[in-house]
């Protein structure tokens, strides 16, 4: 039998051996227990083979099977595992404020499965009100009451799918159902403010400006199930005052005021127009929600003359504007014709009394906004007054939300503020989320957003999504925009890993990758690989461009299954930049880079060989071959490029020569391992610097070789006969205008006499003279003579340049010589370098030396301390020659310092210099030299 199997609930088992014979007899033992037979187990015998079928198997058939045959047996342990089950019904995202209870439910495929339930990746532990169940194929997780801590994600795992759910646990909201507003009332008369709250479990407390209002016999709170009352009985003038009801529920408050006005109404004088009285604000305006109930009381003042019941029957007339765009919206200045109030109207109608009259408007729609106008006659006048009516309505929906910077967890949602405010300013707008699977919406933001973007968060990627917004003015909550079009939160790939250069040859680079490590949702669709070319000697990440990436895959992504790519066709020596980043229908991943990498097999840095006989330059005559061979190193094969310095047109200045490339007859041929400049025919013009140039990617060394193409000089210039004088004549010339690229050496002067005849060899003056004139002496008078000069160089001579014949005189020439003046040479005595100041060393020898002038040669005397030094004092040498006077101490003593002086004397006077002479220990010496 095999050493383990694994099955499945309700799979069939099958185990089977073979004896060695058919009498062998055995038992099958589970956990060694006898196997028996059933209705699911049977033990089959045929021939040699012993076999045990379970048809179905259960969980509790995991064991270990045998077969046992004497002291034999044969082990199989069999392993069964329950059926997946996965969820069907997934659960649902919920919202729920504190204290209510929370029920979750999901449905799976598998009755009575075995399941868990985290919290934020933490088991959840059943407790008192915290419970889940499996009722068979339902999974029910109850929160009996919701406190903050429950919030969070939770994750319902089964042994086959797991499913991903958010609990929101918000405050509870409190919030006016109905309200009060301002009032007026007589004097003595019953005031009562009420307002509705939204939880009869909301507390709130009574203020009058701004101070807590205690109960009294006159002053009643009523409490009843949501409604809120204060009731004030016989008014007072003390009453009057700004009242609010103030009302908290965690940590949201809330309050509303109206103020509360009392009057006493009478009539000062018989006979008086009546008067109206309205407590209303500056703007004259009465504003209430739409759907509610108006009721204006107007009290009027009465005549105290006989005619009272006339005054109480006087006509009242409530008249009407409406704006004419019947949209609601007050606009005072468009109005439509009066329409007077009935008394008997059903939608508004008007009440009136003695001292008092009463518009009461039933179910307030926004088109009864407008201008109101009331109107008193009597016999003794007319009164009246006008006043606004603002109906105010809940906003309606924003414009259909945008989802836009969709990523793993968030996206971002734009809308546009509803058409309708509902005539009030909208206070911000409330954000839900659904998926597209549930029906339940789960709000955002736990405060009105007041902008028209917003980021929602915490959503799950790969579930699909709706989104929409609501807005929220004094009314309260606005009908709800349009529903989002459905997306799905999916995040880009994490970057790619190990990203790096392999092989590299000459033309090629091979990266390799690894898959990102995090892939999500939304799975990989391919990689973007790009790469530039590193400009400049810096081969680092400054070196990178922004704006110079070029793709590698001719604008395609690279397969999602490679991990390797060879970039081909590249500069050889070139730097490269890579970077690669994997792409999703979500977006792309950051970028990852690699290098900088040189396209090389081999890298050798480009070096250039110069033979020892090109470094002094290279001189060939005109005319031969010039060959220039420069052996080179580097790898990958280096660019080789030859240049020439070309001079400018006038001068040989070499600071103003331009490069220029080498003429067509010029050839260059290159290998691997040199490269040979040949002209087969060098002529003068070829004569300069060559520049060879050798570059390996972006290294690149340069060499000079200057080359000297050379020729005869050519002729002298300008020459001629400057005098003669005797015998003897005076020639001049200029150098010649080609010197054959050398120096010239020296010029050869030649002379024909015009008596020997026309081919009569030329006699040599001067073989070799270097200067531009020379003098040739020994002529014969009365005869003529022509002269030449050929100019030398290194390599031979230039072509003579004549003159013509001239003729020597015979006009003899006196010579005068300047007189000889005998200069007188006596000369007083006079030092010319005076004895410096110095110290010596004892035990060293030192001299003293001095210089003068004087003749007749004048008397020495040397003195120590202004005592002559005797010259037989073996201590002191005295040597005097060539005017330079010398004083030689030939062993230092320490007493040997002191002021020394040297005094020359003749007949024709005396002089004197002296000097201070220190003497130190050798020891202090070294110290200072030290």
């Amino acid at each position: 039998m095999a050493h383990s199997l694994s099955f499945t609930v309700g799979d069939r088992i099958m185990l089977e051996i073979e004896a060695s014979n058919e009498v062998t007899k055995g038992e099958w033992q589970k956990g060694g227990k006898k196997v028996c037979e059933n209705n699911r187990i049977r033990l089959i015998n045929q021939g040699c083979k012993r076999r045990l079928i379970i048809d179905s198997c259960i969980l509790s058939d995991d064991a270990n099977f045998s077969y046992v045959c004497g002291n034999e047996r044969s082990d199989c342990e069999v392993f069964v595992r329950d059926l997946p089950c996965t969820i069907i019904t997934p659960l649902e995202d919920t919202q729920m404020m504190v204290g209510q209870q929370v029920i979750m439910t999901a449905k799976l495929s598998v009755a009575g499965a075995n399941v868990k339930l985290f919290n934020e990746g933490v088991e959840v532990k059943m407790s008192k009100g915290l419970t889940y169940l499996v009722r068979e194929k339902m999974f029910e997780f109850r929160i009996d009451k919701l406190q903050y801590d429950h919030a969070g994600f939770y994750q319902l795992k089964t042994n086959g799918d797991e499913c991903l759910a958010e609990l929101i646990v918000e405050d509870k909201p409190v919030d006016f159902n109905a309200g009060f507003s301002d009032l007026t009332v007589n004097c003595t008369d019953y005031a009562e403010f009420k307002c509705e709250v939204n939880d009869p479990e909301i507390e709130g407390r009574w203020y009058k400006d701004g101070i807590i209002i205690m109960e009294s016999d006159r002053i009643k709170f009523v409490n009843d199930g949501c409604m809120r009352r204060i009731c004030i009985y016989d008014v007072r003038t003390s009453d009057i005052g700004e009242y609010e009801y103030r009302c908290k529920s965690g940590k949201t408050e809330l309050s509303m005021t109206a103020c509360l006005d009392a009057i006493e109404l009478q009539v000062d004088k018989p006979k008086e127009p009546p008067k109206i009285y309205l407590n209303l604000n500056e703007n004259r305006e009465i504003c209430i929600r739409a759907g509610c109930k108006l009721a204006v009381d107007v009290p009027i003042t009465r005549s105290v003359q006989g005619k009272d019941e006339e005054a109480g029957a006087a006509t009242k007339k409530i008249e009407t504007h409406v704006d004419l765009d019947g949209d609601g919206k007050i606009d005072l200045n468009e109005y439509l014709e009066p329409e007077i109030i009935p008394e008997n109207g059903k939608h508004v109608h008007s009440d009136n009394i003695p001292d008092k009259t009463s518009m009461i408007l039933h179910d307030a729609q926004r088109s009864d906004a407008g201008r109101y106008q009331l109107e008193v006659k009597t016999e003794t006048g007319v009164d009246q007054i006008h006043f606004l009516v603002r109906i105010i309505d809940v906003p309606g929906p924003p414009t259909q939300p945008k989802i836009s910077e969709l990523i793993g967890e968030s996206c971002r949602v734009d809308w546009g503020p509803p058409l309708e405010d509902g005539g009030c300013l909208i206070r911000g707008y409330l954000i839900e989320r659904k998926k597209t699977c549930s029906t339940r919406w789960i709000r955002l933001n736990t405060t009105l957003h007041e902008f028209h973007n917003f980021f929602a968060d915490r959503m799950m990627e790969g579930s699909e999504y709706q989104i929409r917004v609501s807005a929220v003015n004094e009314c309260g909550i606005g009908e709800p925009s349009g529903n989002s079009e459905k997306f799905i939160p999916m995040e880009p790939t994490s970057e790619v890993l190990d990203f790096c250069s392999s092989d590299v040859t000459d033309g090629t680079i091979k990266l390799n990758w690894m898959p990102p490590l995090d892939i999500g949702y939304a799975g990989l669709d391919g990689y973007e690989l790009q790469h530039q070319v590193l400009k400049g000697k810096k081969h680092d990440d400054d070196a990178i461009c922004a704006t110079e990436w070029v793709d590698s895959n001719r604008d395609k992504l690279v397969n999602s299954d490679a991990m390797d790519y060879i970039c081909k066709n590249l500069e050889i020596g070139k730097y490269y930049a890579f970077r690669i980043r994997s792409r999703n229908i979500a977006g792309a991943s950051k970028w990852v880079y690699c290098g900088p990498v040189i396209c090389a097999f081999a890298v050798v840095d480009p070096k250039l060989i110069i033979p020892n006989e090109y470094k002094n330059g290279v001189i060939v005559r005109n005319g031969e071959r010039l060959n220039i061979l420069i052996p080179f190193e580097g790898r990958p094969l280096p660019q080789i490029s030859w240049r020439m310095l070309e001079p400018p047109k006038q001068g040989w200045e070499f600071l103003e020569a331009t490069m220029r490339a080498l003429d067509d007859y010029v050839v260059v041929k290159n290998n691997q391992y040199s490269s040979q400049l040949t002209i087969k025919e060098a002529a003068m013009k070829d004569t300069g610097k060559y520049f060879i140039k050798l570059a390996v990617g972006d290294v690149e060394i340069e060499s000079e070789i200057n080359v000297n193409v050379v020729d005869n000089p050519g002729a002298v210039q300008e020459l001629k006969i400057v005098e003669i004088v005797g015998t003897t004549a005076e020639l001049s010339w200029k150098p010649p205008m080609s010197i054959g690229n050398l120096e010239i050496i020296g010029y050869r002067i030649e002379k024909r006499d015009k008596r020997s005849g026309k081919d009569c060899p030329w006699f040599m003056c001067l073989e070799k003279t270097r200067q531009e004139k020379c003098f040739i002496h020994g002529l014969v008078p009365d005869n003529e003579y022509a002269f030449q000069v050929t100019a030398i160089n290194e390599i031979g001579h230039g072509p003579p340049t004549a003159t013509d014949y001239v003729k020597v005189d015979k006009t003899p020439y006196e010579l005068k010589l300047k007189p000889f003046i005998t200069k007188a040479i006596e000369k007083a005595p006079k030092f010319t370098t005076p004895l410096n100041s110095r110290s010596m060393i004892v035990n060293y020898e030192t001299t003293l030396s001095c210089s003068f002038e004087a003749y007749p040669p004048p008397k020495i005397t040397w003195l120590w301390n202004k005592v002559p030094i005797d010259k037989m004092n073996p201590h002191f040498m005295m040597i005097s020659q060539g005017g330079i006077c010398q004083l030689k101490l030939r062993r230092v003593r320490y007493g040997d310092g002191g002021t020394y002086s040297c005094v020359v004397e003749n007949d024709l006077g005396t002089d004197q210099v002296t000097t201070k002479v220190d003497v130190q220990d050798p020891e202090s010496k070294l110290i200072k030299i030290i």
